[in-house]
């Protein structure tokens, strides 16, 4: 009965999301080295949409490429989630890729 409410009481009716954010920038060292990679951030956003706490979920293989992702989302806006209809704080996983075949980072 314990898991059941626990379970219960992180019902979510609408899980935390990110909005349309602008992309970090391509550390031009990385770009010069052709390096490229994916950095999964574990973002925690308070009820207002704001990040609270970034830290590297899965790293990319490469400093310079994680710490370009981080110092970005910090400065994102999310949509907060919410419970019963109201906005709480939540944590979301962000994926940000940095390919260079297109010349943008994903």
């Amino acid at each position: 009965s314990i898991i059941v409410a626990v379970a219960m009481d992180r019902l979510i009716d609408v899980h935390a999301a990110y909005r349309d954010n602008p992309r970090p920038a391509y550390p031009a060292m990385a770009k010069r080295l052709g390096w490229k990679g994916t950095v999964t951030l574990r973002v925690t956003v308070d009820p207002h949409g704001d990040p609270v706490d970034v830290i590297i979920a899965a790293s990319s293989g490469r400093t310079i490429l994680d710490q370009a992702a981080v110092n970005a989302v910090r400065q994102w806006r999310f949509r907060p989630a919410t419970k019963a209809g109201r906005p709480i704080q939540d944590t979301v996983l962000v994926p940000v890729s940095f390919q260079l075949a297109s010349g943008r980072i994903r």
